[in-house]
């Protein structure tokens, strides 16, 4: 048996248990696949991951794209998107003088991230010795489109004194993952 229902507004009841509640019973599916469910603010409406295709190194204080990156395109024009990096950062070569590892985003090219988060780089004509720094860090963009937006993180030398690589995929995978949050 099929048939269609047509209706304004659906509402559940004002009093009881389950008060301004429509209930789909348990072994049944609401189909909104050929319409549109529109979330609510805060809900999440899609999560992509991109992952590291390889690893970069550098050694200047000019930001140089990774191969971290990941491309979202937002369902709805103010959404927010949340960045969530796991990378690693390793000692290459470098001076006695302190350094550190800078990242940064890049949304469509452009610079988006005014924080540098970093890690401080080591090695053997340093103090100290770690060849393998983990980084995880989030960040919160709210690009007031629903174009593609393709996120790609940026290193740079803090100083210049030191080379490091960044995203190396045999160990720790890195990735990076692009939740929209409805506003």
């Amino acid at each position: 048996m099929s048939g269609e229902l047509i209706v304004q507004t659906l509402k559940g009841p004002t009093s009881g248990a389950n008060a301004n509640k429509v209930i789909v019973p348990s072994g049944q599916t609401l189909d909104a696949s050929g319409g549109t469910l529109v979330p609510s603010a805060g809900q999440v409406v899609q999560t992509v991951t991109g992952q590291a295709t390889g690893y970069t190194s550098h050694s200047t204080t000019s930001w140089t794209a990774t191969t971290l990156a990941v491309t979202i395109t937002p369902k709805h024009n103010n959404s927010i998107i949340r960045l969530d990096v796991s990378t690693n950062v390793w000692f290459i070569t470098g001076s006695a003088n302190a350094d550190y590892a800078a990242l940064g985003f890049y949304r469509n090219g452009t610079s988006i991230l005014a924080t540098q988060y970093g890690t401080v780089l080591k090695g053997a004509k340093g103090a100290y010795e770690n060849y393998n720094d983990p980084i995880n860090f989030t960040h919160y963009d709210n690009p007031s489109t629903t174009s593609s937006l393709t996120y790609t993180l940026y290193a740079r030398s803090h100083v210049g004194n030191w080379s490091f690589g960044v995203n190396d995929t045999g160990s720790g995978y890195p990735i990076v993952t692009a939740t929209e949050i409805k506003q």
